[in-house]
């Protein structure tokens, strides 16, 4: 069960990531560096239950609301066993 999961997650990060992508005409690279500034991917995958009931639209905004947050404004990502500050330096 918990591989259908990893693969589910890993198909809402691929789908959300293009949508991105195409949306905002960047290239691959930059949306990696996007993510390795901002922890996209890692957003969509703590967030995946909620994400996974709400449509591919919906969770393009939510990524971008993510984005948009002022650095010094602190977002609780709650992940196994920790939480941690927005990490998106935009």
């Amino acid at each position: 069960m918990a591989y259908r999961n990893l693969d589910q997650k890993t198909y809402l990060q691929v789908q959300i990531a293009n949508l991105y992508i195409r949306k905002h005409g960047i290239t691959p690279q930059e949306f990696i560096k996007l993510d390795d500034e901002c922890d996209v991917l890692g957003f969509l995958r703590d967030g995946y239950e909620p994400f996974h009931l709400t449509g591919t639209q919906g969770v393009l905004r939510e990524i971008e609301d993510y984005i948009a947050l002022e650095p010094e404004q602190t977002v609780a990502v709650e992940a196994a066993d920790d939480s941690r500050a927005h990490p998106c330096p935009l």
